[in-house]
């Protein structure tokens, strides 16, 4: 980061890696971050997630963040939890939580529906063109 700049002076990108330092230096048990990944690069991206996973590989820490990238669900997530509208859809363990979701399935699903395959499938059925 570069120390001459006020945060305000920050890209959307260094500011969320600022807040996302600043939460990480308090210890706390549990971190609480919404879009924490939105405005990342690639590298960027991987790095948090990867750190995120190291942070609650213990067990001492937890992280509940709020994203629509399905993507950093897939890859660090333990348990999701699906709220549309303010009402819970779901809630179970990564390994668990498709199956809330089999009536969203076609004839032509093979397998499972991914993460991305729900979030698209449960928000266009209230979207009618």
């Amino acid at each position: 980061m570069d120390e001459s700049k006020r945060v305000r002076e920050l890209s959307a990108g260094m500011r969320g890696k600022y807040q996302i330092a600043v939460a990480l230096s308090h210890q706390a048990e549990l971190l609480i971050f919404d879009e924490s990944t939105s405005g990342l690069d690639p590298v960027s991206r991987d790095e948090l997630l990867t750190l995120f996973r190291a942070i609650a590989a213990d067990g001492k820490r937890s992280i509940l963040f709020s994203t629509h990238i399905t993507s950093d669900l897939e890859r660090c997530a333990d348990d999701i939890t699906y709220i549309k509208d303010g009402r819970l859809l779901s809630s179970a363990p990564k390994a668990d939580f498709a199956a809330a979701f089999r009536h969203l399935r076609t004839p032509e699903d093979r397998g499972e529906l991914t993460l991305e395959e729900i979030m698209v499938r449960t928000e266009r059925r209230t979207f009618h063109v």
